[in-house]
């Protein structure tokens, strides 16, 4: 039986809760300054942004994720712009390729490498079908710890393509990346891996 690997939040006080700090403390000092120039912003300082953080780490991020401050108030600001019929497309447009440039510069890449969707799922499927695969090819997958929709696009191209979709078993509780590397070979096309488990 599978443990429930859920973790809502934990309270300020856990000894967790102020390792996470540390170890996010100790990584936003390392980087200096932001795209801006302007100095990087301490955790403390993020978490001001996010209420529901106040008295918690919340970790449920993939169903629920906090909003921030900044996010509530865009969202404000366009609904607000829309009740009033004054929403502009293109200016909608514009806020979309600002995000994608700020996020490509976050993440070390270029605009152009950064695809939009609503949710992981949907990039996932669009990944999945839109490679050119050909049968004999394979994915490989610890699917025990992946979420299912991590799962069934890859399962899905064993019938209509001819995939493989090589499964390996999870070592204690991880992903074995060791196991995941022997089971590349020449016709790997996809090795599909989670930054945080199902």
């Amino acid at each position: 039986m599978r443990r429930n690997r859920w973790l809502l939040h934990m309270h300020r006080s856990t000894g967790l809760h102020n390792a996470i700090n540390e170890k996010c403390e100790t990584r936003m000092s390392a980087s200096t300054t932001s795209e801006t120039g302007r100095p990087g912003t301490s955790v403390s300082e993020a978490r001001k942004l996010f209420p529901g953080a106040e008295q918690c780490t919340y970790m449920n991020v993939a169903v629920r994720g906090l909003l921030s401050t900044q996010v509530r108030e865009a969202v404000d600001h366009y609904l607000d712009l829309h009740m009033s019929g004054q929403a502009d497309k293109q200016e909608m447009l514009a806020t979309v390729e600002r995000a994608r440039e700020r996020f490509a510069t976050l993440i070390g890449a270029d605009p152009d490498e950064v695809g939009i969707t609503k949710n992981a799922s949907e990039g996932l499927n669009i990944v999945a079908s839109s490679l050119p695969w050909k049968e004999g090819d394979n994915v490989i997958i610890c699917a025990e710890l992946e979420h299912p929709n991590n799962v069934y696009p890859w399962l899905n191209l064993k019938p209509r393509q001819g995939v493989e979709v090589r499964t390996v078993p999870p070592r204690d509780g991880h992903i074995p990346v060791e196991e995941m590397i022997a089971a590349i070979d020449e016709r790997t096309r996809v090795v599909t891996v989670s930054t945080v488990t199902f």
